[in-house]
């Protein structure tokens, strides 16, 4: 089994390009390693020192980084983050200076997952904002879209709408065309957004044609996250019975090859589903315990992740709403009057309200904030 490792591991050294398959992964890249789990483990130390013996010396220092940053991945999803931490942090220490941007990425990306399991969210964005020279400069066009997907993911976690929004409209793939493996951590992300805006429809539909994918091609980690989603949506939208059918298939993947992180990260939403599946089934199980206990101090630590943004703002009135989007259609207001069989002096009056409750003094400061606030 360790040299069928160390050939896989020789074959992506002298296929550099495209070695994450265009994902923030390399257990889970153009090779799937996940099933070598306990083998990278428990032979840590002779794989590393079978590749620091390597004749070219180039080629031993990037081997070193990924198996170090594969078992970051495995330490990761096992939580076991601070052996992950110091291996990730290693490799990275090398590939910041130099050395192939899909692997520093995935490093990147692992730093990340660990800064949020251990609450510091906040520090995530000066990191993600210094990536972006590099990833503009090398120019591959799925490196951006995979760091632009994981700014709004990062947004997910605090809630920073304006991120969110700004990828939805303007970088998000679209699910309705011809749908690309490459492009499966962003539909996820997408899938995540649709759910927390309580658009569970377009999230099931996205994820419907997405597990087909990834069925086709048997890449097991996806499909676990896509089961996982799935059924997060439909237990929220109360269809118990199918989201528990969805969650056990996603158990199934997380319990063979240990993806504790890949379920927990999800925090509440999977908390409550996973306890109302243990008290359902009357499952005594130590894997899904794990789940329960991880996601609990995931919800506690972030609260509003996947929560639809509550909005503290003044609620505006059927007949403001109105004048707003016929204000954004630049009519005055004996237009607007006209068009709503009121006087202008009604519109006037209606006018004053909605400045006051926007805290503007004009027209196109109205309508400008009203849009960015989503009031219309």
């Amino acid at each position: 089994m360790i040299d069928e490792i160390v050939e896989n591991i020789d074959k992506i050294i002298n296929e550099l390009a495209g070695i994450t398959g265009n994902r923030l992964s390399i257990i889970n890249g153009k090779y799937d390693f996940t099933e070598y789990g306990p083998i990278f483990e428990e032979n840590a130390k002779l794989i590393l020192d079978k590749y620091a013996s390597m004749g070219d010396k180039d080629n031993a220092v990037i081997a070193k980084c990924i198996v170090q940053i594969i078992l970051a991945e495995i330490y990761y999803q096992k939580n076991d983050c601070y052996d992950s931490l110091i291996m990730v942090n290693s490799a990275l220490a090398f590939l910041e200076e130099e050395g192939n941007e899909e692997i520093w990425i995935v490093g990147r990306f692992f730093q990340m997952c660990i800064m949020i399991v251990t609450g510091q969210v906040s520090a995530i964005y000066p990191l993600v904002d210094g990536m972006e020279t590099r990833i503009y400069k090398n120019g591959n066009k799925e490196l951006i879209g995979n760091y632009e997907a994981l700014r709004a993911w990062c947004a997910l976690y605090d809630n920073a709408r304006d991120i969110i929004d700004s990828w939805m409209i303007n970088n998000a793939p679209n699910e309705y065309g011809e749908m690309r493996l490459s492009d499966s951590f962003a539909y996820m992300v997408k899938a995540r957004i649709y759910y927390m805006q309580e658009r569970y429809m377009a999230c099931g539909t996205l994820l419907k044609y997405l597990i087909k994918l990834l069925e086709n091609n048997n890449r097991y980690m996806e499909l676990c996250e896509a089961y996982m989603l799935m059924a997060m949506v439909l237990y929220t939208d109360k269809h118990t019975q199918e989201a528990l059918e969805y969650f056990e298939k996603s158990l199934e993947i997380a319990a063979n090859r240990k993806f504790v992180r890949l379920l927990a990260d999800e925090g509440e939403a999977m908390y409550m589903l996973a306890r109302n599946y243990k008290r359902k089934e009357s499952v005594k199980d130590e894997f899904l315990n794990t789940i329960i206990k991880a996601s609990k101090e995931m919800a506690l630590m972030y609260p509003q992740y996947l929560k639809k943004h509550k909005d503290s703002s003044p609620k505006f009135t059927e007949k403001e709403i109105e004048i707003l989007r016929l204000l954004a259609d630049k009519r005055n207001n004996k237009e607007i009057a006209e068009f709503l069989d009121n006087t202008p002096n009604t519109i006037k009056h209606h006018l004053k309200n909605i400045y006051g409750k926007l805290g503007v003094n004009s027209r196109t400061e109205a309508v400008e904030v009203a849009t960015k606030e989503h009031i219309i």
